[in-house]
């Protein structure tokens, strides 16, 4: 059988947007050199992760960053106050406060599904997408995560390999 030429090899490409350009954009959150986060997703793990200090129940979290997440020193403390005044501060802290949790989060699920969305996207099970599902309380507070969905409660996740060797979290209208 004759081998058919690709008709895409000789066509011009008109764009490229490259992860480098989507981060700074702020469409992506970069983690580490190589894994990602949706801004979309980013800022819902922002909002609906646990307050308190006890992470999620079956959620893999960097209990390191998550513990460490509301600590801040004498000096940091001074700092933000003198920039910001003192009500504005504890604002900017509270975010900060939810973004080292977002990230305790987000890159402790990344580490602990490559291996499982790698071989999905190689094999193309399911289509390649690896799927994941946070169960929510009635807040929408993150309580778990699970590979099923089990309820009208749970919101759906996506890893994927992406361009740096790494693995994108996602949620599925993001793709």
């Amino acid at each position: 059988m004759e081998h058919q030429p690709n008709p895409f090899d000789e066509m011009e490409v008109i764009s490229t947007y490259t992860d480098g350009q989507a981060c700074e954009d702020g469409i992506l959150v970069a983690l580490n050199a190589k894994d990602r986060v949706s801004r979309a997703l980013w800022e819902y793990l922002v909002e609906h992760a646990p307050k308190g200090p006890k992470p999620p129940a079956c959620w893999p979290v960097d209990l390191m960053g998550w513990f460490q997440a509301e600590k801040i020193s004498k000096v940091e403390a001074l700092k933000l106050i003198a920039e910001h005044g003192k009500d504005e501060a504890q604002k900017k802290f509270e975010r900060i406060i939810a973004d080292r949790k977002a990230l305790a989060m987000a890159s402790a699920l990344i580490r602990t599904h490559t291996k499982q969305a790698t071989r999905v996207y190689e094999e193309n099970i399911g289509g390649g997408i690896y799927k994941l599902f946070a169960s929510v309380d009635a807040q929408g507070t993150i309580q778990s995560l699970g590979a099923l969905d089990t309820d009208s409660k749970t919101v759906t996740l996506w890893l994927l390999p992406n361009e740096n060797g790494g693995i994108t979290l996602l949620f599925p209208e993001d793709y």
